[in-house]
C-alpha cells in the first residue's frame, strides 16, 4: 500500500488509485498533520481510500479513541473530508504541532482507531465505568470492545434515568452509585422497593460461601448448591464487563454501607428532627435574598402542612397553610428554634396564641377560628406529638455532616434511607423533602467546588403516577418538589449531584428536568412516554428515528444515553459488584444487626460441588415467564394487564363489571391458546398493586390468601368449578414493593362459557383476538368451535 499527494485520483467505479504514488508505506494506518483539520472538517490522502475500501457517496465511519469514547463520523470519499470529529479535537486537546494518526481495526465493520501520535494510552481512562457502547450500523447494534465511560465531572449537571419495569434502569442507578463511590464520593440513596437496599450485600471473593445466606431452599445442600451456580454467573458476568476482583475487593473495603429507617428501629432509626427549622443563616439570607427566604419558609410549611392533612385538597385548607406560614416566618426571623420535639411544642404554643394580631388586612381570629380551623390545626399538631407519629422523633437525628458524611477514616459511605414500611405517599413525600432541605441546608455553608461532593440519588420520582409522584407535573404539588427543585437547580456550584430516575416518565416535570445534563433512557412501552422522553432529551435530526426504534425495542439492559456534550451513545449496562435484589426488611434488621456471615453448609451438595450445572432441581417450566419480562414485552394475545379487579378509581367504588372483565379474560385464555392476566398492573405497563382491590376487604381479610380465595370463588361462579380448578393458578409476587395477582391459565380441552351470576342461561363465549378479549356469536362461534375443538 503506497501514501498520495493532492494530484492523486481515484476511479470511483474501481475505488482504485490511479495517479503516481508517493513515497511512504502506509501498514494499516494513516498519519495526517493536525494542520489539516479545519472548520469541523479533516482533509485526508487519497489514501486513506485504502483503508476504507471503495465508496462513492458519504458514508458512515466508527472512530474510537484512546479513552474508550466512540464517534460516528461522516466520510466525502469526492472531497476527501472527515466530519464529526470536532468534539473529539476539543477533549483531547489537539495543537497544530501534532499528527494525527488513524488506523483500520475492522474495515468491514468501518471501525478505526484515532490518536494523538506520541500520546498513546494503554491505560485506563478516568470516570464512571457504566458499561459497554455499541455503535449503530443503522437499525442494528454491534457491541464494542470499549468501555462506555463519563467524566466525574458530568454528574455536577445531574443525571436522569428512565423506563419501564425491567429495562434495567435501577441497575444502570446503582452501578452509577458503585463508580461514585469507587472515587470516593458519598451518596444519600432513597429506597422505595427494598433492591437499593442491597448494596449491603458485597463480596470479597464471589465465593458460593457469600451467596448462600440469601438463596432459597429446602435444605442447607440445596442452598448450597444454588448459591454455587449463582457465583458462577456473578463472576461469569463481572469477567464479562472486564471487573476485576481487586475492584470489587477495594468495593467491599472502601466502601461502608448505612441502611437507616424513619420510623423504625429495623435499621439505623433515623429522627425527623427539625420539620420546620430554620436554616442556620436565616437572618443572613433574608437580608440577601428575600426572595429565596420566603420560598424556603413557604415550601418547608407545605411539606409539613401536606403530612397534617394528607390527601385534602390544598385549597380548603388555603387558610391554615398561610397561617402556619406566618408563624414559622416570624420564627425565622425573631430566632426562635422551631426543631424537634421541642420545637413541636413551641410552635403548638404559638398557633394557640399566635405572635401577631392580623393576617393580611383581618384579624387572626376571623381569618382562622370560623368553622373550628384553628382547633383542628391544634389537634393535628398535638397529634405529631403523641402516639405512633411521635416515632418520627426518635433514633439518630437528621443531619448530612452527623450520619451520612460521617464514615470511617478511609471509607466512602452510601447512606440508604429505606421506605418501605411507610405505606402513606404524603409520609414518603415528607421523608425526601426533610432529607432534601437538609442537604440544601448543608451544601448552602459550603465553598464552590468544580467535584462532586455528594450523590442524591432516588430510583422512582415518578412515584404512584399523577398527584402521588415526587416531581409531579402542573398541576400536581407535593412536599418533595420543591426540595428537588432546590438541589436541582442550586446543586451543581456546591457539588450535590442529583440522579433522579422514574418508569413514569409522562407524569413528571419535565421543564424542571432540563437541570440534567446527562438523560438515559431504556425501553418505554408508550408513544406519550416516548415522545415526553425524545422532547427531554432533545434529540433532532439523522438520529432522532434511530433513538426512537431503541425507546421502542431496548434489550433489558439497553439504554440510549444523551450526554453533557450532546453526543447520544448506545450502551449495555454493565454487571453490578454487589448483589442485586429486593430485601425485607427482617433481613435488613439482620444485615444492620451483623448477623449476616455466612456459614458453609454442614454437608457438601449431592454431586460435591464439581459441575454447578447439576442437580440443580426443577427450573423453571419451557415457555415460562417472569412477571418483568411479561410486563416488559407488554400486552399481547397471550398476556393481559389489569389495573384491578373490584375498584372502579374513577368512581372510586366496587364495579361488578371490573369483575367480569377478569372473568371474560382467563375464559379467553382458556379459549384460546392459554395466557397470564396480571392483576395490579396498569395498561401502560406501571405497577399500581392491589391495594385499591384490599378497600373492599377488612382489615383482617387484606392478605393473598383472601384475595386468591376471592378470586378463585369468582371463577369458579362464573365458568364452573370443573374447569376452573382444571386450568387456573393463581400466584403472587411483590414487583417495585407492590403485590401483584397472576393467574396463569393453559388451554381448555373443550368450550369454555361464561355465565354472570343469578343468571345461568345467559352464557357467552369469549376468545382472545390480538391483545383483546372478543365475544363469538352465531356462525362466528361455530366456525371456531368447529375448527378449535372439532
Amino acid at each position: 500500500m503506497t501514501g498520495s499527494n493532492s494530484s492523486d485520483e481515484i476511479d470511483l467505479n474501481t475505488g482504485q488509485i490511479i495517479s503516481e504514488a508517493d513515497s511512504g508505506q502506509v501498514h494499516g494506518k494513516i498519519s495526517v498533520p493536525a494542520t489539516k483539520f479545519k472548520r469541523e472538517y479533516l482533509e485526508v490522502p487519497v489514501s486513506f481510500l485504502e483503508l476504507v475500501g471503495a465508496a462513492q457517496e458519504k458514508e458512515p465511519l466508527f472512530f474510537t479513541d484512546t479513552s474508550g469514547h466512540t464517534f460516528v463520523v461522516d466520510y466525502w470519499p469526492r472531497r476527501r473530508l472527515l466530519g464529526g470529529l470536532g468534539e473529539w479535537y476539543r477533549l483531547n486537546d489537539v495543537t497544530p504541532e501534532d499528527n494525527i494518526s488513524i488506523g483500520c481495526e475492522n474495515r468491514d465493520d468501518k471501525r478505526f482507531k484515532i490518536l494523538i501520535e506520541g500520546r498513546e494510552n494503554n491505560g485506563e481512562t478516568e470516570g464512571l465505568y457504566l458499561g459497554k457502547e455499541y455503535y449503530m450500523l443503522g437499525g442494528l447494534k454491534k457491541e464494542l470492545k470499549s468501555k462506555f465511560i463519563i467524566p466525574e465531572s458530568d454528574l455536577l449537571t445531574h443525571v436522569f434515568v428512565c423506563g419501564v419495569t425491567g429495562s434495567g434502569k435501577t441497575v444502570f442507578g446503582k452501578a452509577l452509585i458503585e463508580e461514585a463511590a469507587l472515587r470516593g464520593i458519598p451518596a444519600v440513596v432513597i429506597d422505595l422497593k427494598g433492591d437499593l437496599s442491597s448494596f449491603a450485600i458485597k463480596f470479597d471473593s464471589v465465593s458460593p460461601e457469600e451467596f448462600a445466606p440469601w438463596m432459597e431452599g429446602k435444605s442447607k445442600n440445596e442452598k448450597y448448591h444454588m448459591a454455587e451456580i449463582e457465583a458462577k454467573k456473578h463472576r461469569e458476568k463481572l469477567a464479562e464487563f472486564g471487573i476485576e476482583y481487586k475492584t470489587i475487593k477495594a468495593f467491599s473495603d472502601t466502601v461502608q454501607i448505612r441502611l437507616f429507617t424513619p420510623r423504625s428501629s429495623k435499621g439505623i432509626s433515623l429522627a425527623f428532627s427539625s420539620p420546620l427549622a430554620a436554616p442556620n443563616d436565616a437572618l443572613d439570607l433574608y437580608s440577601r435574598d428575600r426572595e429565596e427566604f420566603n420560598n424556603l419558609a413557604a415550601s418547608l410549611t407545605n411539606a409539613f402542612v401536606d403530612r397534617l392533612y394528607p390527601g385534602v385538597k390544598r385549597v380548603k385548607i388555603e387558610n391554615e397553610r398561610n397561617y402556619l406560614y406566618e408563624i414559622v416566618h416570624h420564627c425565622w426571623l425573631h430566632n426562635i428554634d422551631l426543631s424537634g420535639m421541642d420545637g413541636l411544642f413551641q410552635l403548638l404554643k404559638l398557633c394557640d396564641n399566635p405572635p401577631f394580631t392580623e393576617i393580611g388586612g383581618l384579624p387572626v381570629d376571623q381569618y382562622i377560628t370560623a368553622e373550628n380551623r384553628k382547633s383542628r390545626l391544634l389537634n393535628k399538631i398535638n397529634t405529631m406529638l403523641s402516639g405512633p407519629e411521635a416515632m418520627w422523633f426518635e433514633g439518630n437525628p437528621l443531619s448530612v455532616e452527623g450520619q451520612f458524611l460521617n464514615a470511617k477514616e478511609g471509607t466512602t459511605p452510601i447512606n440508604i434511607v429505606n421506605l418501605t414500611e411507610i405505606d402513606s405517599f404524603e409520609d414518603r413525600s415528607f421523608v425526601v423533602a426533610q432529607i432534601g432541605y437538609e442537604i440544601y441546608k448543608w451544601m448552602k455553608k459550603q465553598p464552590g467546588t468544580s467535584r462532586p461532593r455528594l450523590l442524591f440519588f432516588i430510583d422512582e420520582i415518578g412515584g404512584g403516577g399523577g398527584k402521588q409522584a415526587f416531581f409531579p407535573s402542573f398541576p400536581y404539588e407535593c412536599a418533595a418538589k420543591w426540595a428537588l427543585n432546590y438541589l436541582l437547580r442550586q446543586g451543581r456550584a456546591y457539588g450535590v449531584c442529583c440522579s433522579f430516575a422514574t418508569q413514569n416518565p409522562g407524569d413528571i416535570d419535565y421543564r424542571a428536568l432540563s437541570n440534567c445534563g446527562t438523560w438515559i433512557a431504556g425501553k418505554l412501552a408508550t408513544d406519550r412516554d416516548r415522545k415526553k422522553v425524545l422532547e427531554g432529551m432533545e434529540i433532532w435530526g439523522s438520529e432522532l428515528e434511530r433513538v426512537k426504534r431503541n425507546l421502542a425495542n431496548a434489550d433489558i439492559g439497553d439504554f440510549v444515553v444523551k450526554d453533557v456534550r450532546g453526543q447520544v451513545h448506545y450502551v449495555k449496562e454493565r454487571w453490578l459488584m454487589t448483589y442485586h435484589r429486593v430485601l425485607t426488611m427482617q433481613e435488613v434488621q439482620r444485615i444492620t444487626q451483623g448477623k449476616t456471615s455466612p456459614k458453609p453448609p454442614e454437608t457438601s451438595p449431592p454431586n460435591g460441588g464439581d459441575d454447578p450445572g447439576k442437580d440443580a432441581g426443577p427450573g423453571p417450566k419451557p415457555g415460562s415467564r417472569s412477571i418483568t419480562d411479561l410486563i416488559a414485552g407488554g400486552e399481547n394475545e397471550s398476556v393481559e394487564f389489569k389495573q384491578s379487579a373490584r375498584w372502579n378509581l374513577k368512581k372510586e367504588a366496587r364495579d361488578e363489571n371490573l369483575e367480569l372483565a377478569i372473568v371474560r379474560t382467563v375464559a379467553g385464555f382458556m379459549n384460546s391458546g392459554g395466557g397470564t392476566l396480571l392483576i395490579g398492573v396498569d395498561d401502560r405497563g406501571q405497577i399500581v398493586g392491589l391495594d385499591y382491590d384490599f378497600r373492599l376487604f377488612t382489615k383482617a381479610d387484606r392478605t393473598r390468601d383472601k384475595y386468591g380465595l376471592w378470586m378463585m370463588t369468582l371463577l369458579k361462579n362464573c365458568i364452573g368449578k370443573a374447569q376452573t380448578s382444571a386450568n387456573v393458578k393463581i400466584l403472587f409476587e411483590a414487583v417495585d414493593g407492590k403485590d401483584i395477582c397472576r393467574i396463569d391459565t393453559p388451554p381448555a380441552n373443550r368450550a369454555v362459557y361464561v355465565n354472570t351470576p343469578g343468571t345461568p342461561e345467559d352464557a357467552d363465549f369469549y376468545v382472545r383476538m390480538g391483545a383483546s378479549t372478543q365475544k363469538l356469536i352465531g356462525r362466528e362461534l361455530e366456525d371456531y368451535l368447529r375448527s378449535h375443538w372439532g
